[in-house]
């Protein structure tokens, strides 16, 4: 993707990658090459999102830095979507081989302690497949890692399990009368490693859970009208201007416009609709949506990555293999982590060498291998990846790890009035009839009103469905002034007070609260008047009190009447309110309240606000249907209801409590085990076997512990 400074962006699917340190290494890489303007990969997503000026290097050359830093890559799309699936397959199934081997043998040895020694040569010769074979990914990653003079989570593995196996041999044949050497440790920590890695591998397989759910929703076919004739094509093959059709039971293969028959549309999984809505001539229907009930005939308007569910799902991709700003913490620790642990581990051998080689060896690799710091790599990535898929499986697209940082720590929620705390169209919200009948009043104006487009009239038939309205001739819209026609032989006017109401008089608190007045006069008799009036949404003093038990300020910036928007606000527990602003008034005050030290969020409708939600700190952009502002603001909403940003921000919370809880974890493994596995605390001691399952214990319980952000629910 070419973009306006010259560079271009590419996502690449990579494979190979065993672990955070991977990730790192493969970064450091590609950040490092002639022409890369930035890198960012994902361990947890197995993808690169490279930043590059094409005129230094090309995709062909990204490629080979990926390839001789010891890893595969392939342009992302939906093949490579399917290679990982079926990576992923290829990988569960060579650990289990290896387990096949690595844990029976490792049993075997351990058996040997309790049930009788066994002799060293069986020993040696039990423990070598399974030190050399099961182990050989980390021992190959260990001799990768040495050529770009790194040290990663392989280089412990394999230093560890070799110092283990490789000095128990040298004993052995210099002649040692051990029974027990080390042979059954090199053998466990490979066991209890390939263990943990399975746990891992298939955890983090789960957190992508949503995406795959997301792409799963892609039709693969699609019944097209061509050469007179409907064919079953490939959905690649679709183009805009196709007519297509869509029977019950089948996906909307398209984003379109609904030109024949009508049916019930399941949208839950892309807009997080949770009712079927009815879709007839006229409508615009989602790709990737489900027809329940009747027969569609829906004209293409976008197709393929152009549609909603196409953007819905670069978006997430996106989101989930970014970072968010406190994994920059853990990036600078576990890039001096190894290379301090492989010193640590020397001292400790140097400071236990003379109470004898056996104790030394021992504390030494258990350093080694219980100071991998992989749970500190997964903290991040792992609740990052769960919280943006959950988040989009409930409507809220979340841009990326540092708009859940910002929105999780804000302080202060804006809102726009005009199509964000209101629905942007007007009610009828008071009737006054000078012959007491609102009733009758209201079916007069109704009548009128039939035949307009006027939004006000739209607003007057809302009010009067189930109302026996009378049918109308001789309609005449009057602009500017209102409308007229001919009802049941009379002539009835609906237009402007001041044209229609005579000597007569509105309401006082009508002006006061902002409302628009409507005057009805039959036959030159003014019978009454109806007000309308922009009116808050339903949900909208629900999450104004729900935000304020979260503890956030919140303020409503329009360019509205001061007086409308009073009205909008009186029933609402907004702390502040400031109307008739210029958009550049909108932006001084959220940039004022910045200065001051608040986290912002802004909340509009993603079109005319986007100056201000570009301003704010995070920027929420609301919307429905296939006209969700997907690229406006941080946050998008692909319904139009304000409890979506209640839902966004708790979720920001929850996703970025998970990291600290994360981090808090990983790192304080390591600050409480290595002082245990070093042997500095009296009456502790942690052997290398044990310090492989401890290890692998630890990133299983990071990964598990993001997991439970796929049962979130809002409020």
């Amino acid at each position: 993707m070419a973009r306006a400074d010259g560079t271009e962006v590419v996502r690449l699917a990579v494979g190979g990658m065993k672990c955070a340190g991977c990730s790192a290494a493969l970064e450091q890489a590609l950040s490092g090459a002639a022409g890369v303007e930035r890198a960012a990969v994902s361990f947890g997503n197995s993808s690169a999102e490279v930043t590059f000026d094409p005129e230094r290097i090309d995709l062909d050359g990204l490629l080979v830095v990926v390839r001789d830093t010891g890893f595969q890559a392939t342009l992302a799309g939906d093949q490579a979507d399917a290679e990982q699936e079926a990576a992923h397959g290829r990988e569960m199934a060579a650990l289990r081989l290896r387990l096949a081997v690595a844990v029976p043998v490792s049993l075997v040895l351990m058996a040997g302690m309790w049930l009788g020694p066994l002799g060293l040569a069986a020993q040696a010769a039990l423990a070598l497949p399974v030190w050399a074979w099961a182990g050989w990914p980390y021992h190959r990653g260990a001799v990768l890692a040495a050529r770009r003079r790194r040290a990663d989570m392989n280089s412990l593995i394999s230093l560890g399990s070799s110092v283990a196996y490789l000095a128990s041999l040298g004993m052995w044949a210099r002649g040692a009368h051990h029974t027990h050497l080390y042979f059954d440790t090199s053998a466990m920590i490979v066991a209890f490693i390939l263990i943990g890695r399975y746990l891992e591998s298939h955890a983090r397989y789960r957190t992508r859970a949503e995406l795959r759910a997301l792409l799963a929703l892609r039709p693969h076919e699609a019944r097209v009208w061509r050469d007179d004739q409907w064919l079953m094509l490939p959905v690649e093959q679709v183009l805009m201007g196709d007519l297509l059709e869509v029977r019950p039971g089948e996906s909307v293969p398209a984003d379109g416009v609904v030109t024949e028959g009508q049916g019930d549309v399941d949208e839950s999984p892309v807009t997080g609709e949770s009712v079927p809505v009815l879709r007839q001539a006229g409508d615009t229907v989602v790709g990737g949506t489900l027809n329940l009930t009747g027969r569609l005939h829906v004209r293409a308007e976008a197709v393929g990555a152009a549609t909603m569910l196409g953007r819905i799902i670069a978006i997430v991709r996106a989101a989930q293999g970014s970072k968010a700003p406190i994994q920059r913490v853990a990036d600078r620790v576990a890039a001096v982590f190894v290379p301090v642990i492989v010193a640590v581990a020397g001292l400790t051998f140097l400071g236990w060498l003379g109470s004898g080689i056996e104790p030394a060896l021992t504390r030494a690799v258990a350093v080694l291998v219980i100071a991998c710091p992989c749970a500190v790599g997964l903290a991040t990535p792992t609740a990052i990846m769960v919280g943006t898929g959950r988040g989009a499986r409930l409507g809220l697209l979340i841009k990326g790890g540092s708009v859940l940082e910002a929105a999780a720590s804000a302080t202060r929620v804006v809102f726009d009035k005009t199509g964000t705390l209101t629905a942007g169209r007007p009610e009828v919200v008071a009737r006054l009839a000078f012959d007491g009948d609102a009733e009758a009043l209201l079916r007069l104006a109704a009548a009128v009103e039939q035949a307009s487009e006027h939004p006000f009239g739209q607003a007057i038939l809302r009010a009067a469905q189930g109302l026996n309205v009378l049918s109308a001739t001789d309609f005449a819209a009057l602009p500017g002034r209102g409308a007229r026609a001919v009802v049941d032989g009379r002539l009835i006017e609906v237009g402007r007070p001041e044209d229609l109401l005579g000597d007569l008089t509105l309401p006082a608190d009508w002006a006061e609260q902002g409302w628009s007045p409507l005057a009805v006069r039959v036959d030159g008799v003014t019978l009454g008047a109806l007000a309308l009036a922009d009116v808050p949404r339903a949900e909208a003093a629900a999450v104004l009190r729900s935000l304020a038990g979260m503890g956030l300020k919140t303020a409503m910036l329009t360019g509205d009447d001061g007086a409308v928007a009073r009205a909008v606000a009186a029933g609402l527990a907004i702390d502040e309110v400031a109307a008739r602003l210029q958009p550049e008034q909108k932006g001084e005050r959220l940039t004022a309240w910045r200065a001051a030290g608040e986290r912002v969020v802004m909340v509009g409708d993603g079109i005319n606000d986007a100056p201000a939600l570009a301003l704010a700190d995070v920027g929420i952009a609301m919307s429905g249907g296939t006209e969700v502002a997907l690229e406006a603001g941080d946050i998008a909403l692909t319904q139009p209801d304000l409890r979506g940003v209640v839902s966004a921000l708790a979720l920001s919370r929850a996703v970025m409590a998970t990291i600290r809880a994360n981090l808090f974890w990983a790192f304080g493994y390591n600050v409480v085990m290595v002082p245990l596995a070093m042997g500095l605390v009296p009456g502790w001691q942690i052997g290398p076997m044990w310090a492989a399952a401890a290890m692998a214990a630890s990133s299983v319980t990071v990964v598990g512990n993001s997991l439970r952000l796929r049962g979130w629910r809002p409020g």
